[in-house]
């Protein structure tokens, strides 16, 4: 199923239902901007019972395999595809205590890990300055979400929701740590990366998570 939010494509091949799913998405293109999309294709909603691992790039595909949580990803253009954006939804939700499922929390996750995405394309467009390597762009990636997050949580009708989400947050600094102290590396690093999305300004989680995949990538 598809539809367009102001002629950018959402494809949303999930096979649960997520209430107002797209309309959450097209609420987050528009406190993104619109004119941030331009030249790309579509978005792609994926779960993770519609996930196909075999179509998926072989460095998110080694990611999930190795039990990394992913939401999503930017894939550049080529020759024979436009450029678009692929969201793992089950991965946006992931973590979320269930009552939180209908509240603007789901649009304040949507929004960072669309924002996330967007950067790249932005990136890749010659949109956004940036001259590094890829884990210099993953940082910038992270800093760009936390802009877009900045003018939104500030709004009155998303500043409690934002509270909670720092909250639950410092629930997955806890775990990670906890998963730390008894060398769980992956578990630790995926504990800190969901701690991160859920409060950008978790400067700890956000630390920890790059300082533990510099350590597993030591141990490959």
């Amino acid at each position: 199923m598809s539809s367009n939010a102001s002629n950018i494509k959402i494809i949303n091949n999930c096979s649960k239902q997520y209430l107002f799913l797209e309309y959450i998405v097209k609420r987050s293109i528009k406190f993104i901007g619109q004119n941030n999309f331009d030249g790309l294709s579509c978005i792609v909603l994926e779960d993770a019972n519609s996930l196909s691992i075999e179509n998926l790039p072989d460095n998110i595909a080694t990611l999930i395999s190795q039990e990394t949580r992913v939401f999503g990803y930017y894939s550049l253009k080529t020759e024979s595809e436009t450029p678009f954006i692929k969201l793992f939804v089950h991965e946006i939700y992931r973590g979320l205590p269930f009552p939180f499922y209908l509240t603007p929390i789901i649009t304040l996750r949507m929004l960072v890990s669309l924002a996330h995405e967007i950067s790249h394309h932005l990136i890749a467009e010659n949109k956004l300055k940036f001259s590094g390597n890829d884990v210099d762009e993953e940082i910038e990636a992270w800093n760009y979400s936390k802009k877009v997050l900045q003018n939104l949580k500030n709004r009155n009708r998303f500043i409690f929701w934002h509270w909670c989400l720092r909250e639950i947050s410092s629930w997955y600094l806890a775990m990670g740590r906890a998963d730390y102290s008894l060398k769980n590396l992956e578990r630790a690093a995926s504990n800190f990366h969901i701690a991160a999305q859920f409060d950008l300004d978790n400067v700890e989680a956000n630390r920890n998570y790059w300082l533990v995949k510099k350590e597993i990538s030591k141990l490959c």
